[in-house]
């Protein structure tokens, strides 16, 4: 990466501030947890020495629900995708948590809450249960799915303390691992979908 274009990110990264320490998703756009995690960790992969300001920190932690224990921010709360959407509000909250967990590890933020909904994932007949519901039809969507428990898992067992959880990543791993097609070392090409689909989950 040349300096110029790392110059250029950066000014890019830096312009989508807001006043109150959070960023925009996108230029012109409202502030969003997204926008905010993404822009620090950009900024700190970039090389800036990132110190989180007491508002950024506020905002970040703000996005948390207090009785599941999801991130949701302002681009998500209140926000349900219609019905029949692939992309389910569970899917985003898992998604956006796990966007943020990791800025919440790198600058050292506190979570207010637990993982609360997350924790169900360390009961190992409902991840079983879980686990034996993805459709590999749509490997991309259910890539995502997987990569999210397992991540969860991961911060429950290092960060939470939960001592559950890292049978259940034992679990996690062997289901994968039996899953897996032998002919490809993809998941979902043993008659669920094509190579390309697979590639993208």
């Amino acid at each position: 990466m040349s300096l110029r274009w790392q110059q250029g990110a950066h000014r890019f990264v830096l312009s989508l501030g807001v006043e109150g320490g959070a960023s925009r998703s996108v230029p012109g756009g409202p502030a969003t947890l997204y926008g905010t995690g993404y822009g620090l960790l950009a900024r700190h992969y970039l090389g800036e020495d990132v110190s989180l300001s007491e508002a950024t920190r506020e905002f970040i932690q703000n996005g948390q629900e207090a009785d599941t224990g999801w991130f949701a921010g302002p681009e998500l709360r209140g926000f349900q995708p219609p019905p029949g959407a692939r992309h389910d509000r569970e899917h985003l909250l898992m998604h956006l948590t796990c966007a943020i967990l990791p800025v919440c590890r790198q600058f050292a933020v506190p979570l207010r809450q637990p993982l609360t909904a997350a924790a169900r994932f360390c009961d190992l007949d409902f991840l079983r249960a879980w686990l034996d519901a993805r459709d590999f039809r749509c490997a991309w969507l259910e890539g995502n799915n997987l990569l999210f428990v397992g991540q969860l898992l991961v911060h429950l067992r290092d960060a939470g303390g939960d001592p559950r959880a890292a049978a259940a990543l034992a679990v996690w791993f062997d289901w994968l691992e039996r899953h897996l097609d032998p002919r490809t070392s993809l998941w979902g090409t043993d008659g669920a979908c094509g190579p390309a689909e697979a590639v993208y989950g």
